[in-house]
Parts: C-alpha cells; structure tokens; sequence
C-alpha cells in the first residue's frame, strides 16, 4: 500500500505544478497581448486631445472685446458673451483640471443667462482650487443668491480670510488669466496692484455676504446696513 500512497502524492504534485505552469503561461500571454493594446489606446488618446487643444488654439477668439467686458464691469447681452462662452466649454472639456477655466466658463454662463450652469462651473472651480479667492467667492454669491445661506456663509467667512497676494500670484501665472491681459497697456507692478485692489473690494462684498447669511440663519440680532443689493451681485474673474 505504500508504494501507492507515494505514487498518488508524485501524481498530485506533478498535476499541482503543471496547473501553476499553465495559469503562468496564460497569464503571461495576456500580458504581453494587453500590454500593446493599452499603449495604443493610450497613443489615441494622447493624439485626440493634442488635435483638441490645436483646433482650440486654432480657434481661439481675440480677447480685446472680453477685456472691455470684464474690465469696464458694463451690462453687456448673452450674445456678446457667446463667443467666449464656445472658447470656454470647450476649453474645459479638453483640458478639465484647469480650475480658472471653470470660473471663466461660470462667469459667461451666469452673463448667458444660465445661472444653474454657472453654478456647476464654480463648484467645480472651488473643488480644483479652493485657495483661489475667486473660486470660493463666486461659488459663495451663488449660493446667496439660490438662497443656500449656511453654505454661503462657510464660504464666504473663509474668502474674507484669504490672502489676496497669493491670489494675485496665481493669476500672474496662469495663461488663461494671460490670455486676458495681454495686450493692455500696464506694467505687471500696475496689473497685481490692481488685481490686489480687486480682491480687497470683493473681500468687504463677501463679509456683506456673510453677515446677511448669519441674520438669515438666525444667528444674528440685526440685519447689516444696506448697501449694493446683494442679489445683485455679478461673479467675477479679477
């Protein structure tokens, strides 16, 4: 009986290694079929994004009458804001981690007429960058003015806190702000004063945010002093 026992023991041990040698080889060649077959797909699309930001840049609007736009804060129609509106969805739509491209899209949705798009966009903005004062800033006025106060308030406590200069910095840096100043006649010392300037105002706009979301909410006796009607409100870029 045991030179059966001792056969059966070398079968199963044999029968063991050659299922570990097959499941070796199959697995192997999958590899080495899915191997190539991920470098091309990943080549593909490496190519169609490259021929979307080319026929972006190919397409690029000029952006002088967006700079009066944004510059002069004038009530402009939605079809002035069209073009730059088709630049910008497509801009996020080939390039989605580009947070100031969002506030951008946001602001020309808002200026559209499509509030509840404008609304995704700085969420969206806020969520790539949230030390960005004008991400959490536009992002906060929308909530006010959908009447979300608690989460308008949150926000709107933290933009008042903000450092503006490294706000400013960003901006100096990033070639979609580029885009926009480029072209106007101001030296970058003249162009972050400015920028700085900009932020400070729209820093006493959110704390005016802030406290009237707190009497809202009920946690504050007195409702603020009047001011500029806060509903009224644009989002902004700078």
């Amino acid at each position: 009986m045991r030179p059966i026992k001792k056969y059966s023991l070398l079968t199963a041990a044999f029968f063991s290694l050659a299922l570990i040698l097959l499941w070796c080889v199959d697995h192997t060649a999958k590899d080495s079929t899915s191997a190539p077959l991920a470098r091309i797909a990943h080549q593909r699309a490496l190519t169609k994004k490259n021929a979307e930001i080319t026929s972006l840049n190919f397409n690029m609007p000029g952006f002088t009458a967006l700079q009066e736009l944004l510059f002069s804060r004038r009530a402009v129609t939605a079809a002035e804001w069209q073009e730059y509106r088709s630049y910008y969805q497509n801009l996020v739509t080939a390039m989605p981690k580009i947070p100031e491209a969002y506030t951008f899209n946001g602001v020309c949705e808002y200026h559209s007429g499509n509030p509840a798009a404008a609304a995704e966009n700085f969420q969206k903005a806020y969520y790539l960058n949230p030390a960005l004062f004008w991400s959490k800033f536009n992002l906060g006025l929308t909530l006010y003015q959908t009447h979300d106060y608690e989460r308008s308030y949150m926000l709107m406590s933290d933009a008042v806190k903000l450092d503006p200069l490294a706000s400013v910095k960003y901006m100096l840096t990033s070639r979609t702000y580029q885009q926009i100043f480029s072209g106007r006649d101001t030296t970058t010392d003249t162009q972050a004063e400015k920028l700085f300037q900009n932020i400070q105002f729209a820093q006493k706009q959110a704390l005016a945010i802030a406290l009237a979301c707190c009497f809202k909410l009920g946690q504050c006796p007195q409702e603020p002093p009047a001011g500029i009607p806060l509903d009224q409100i644009p989002p902004a870029v700078f």
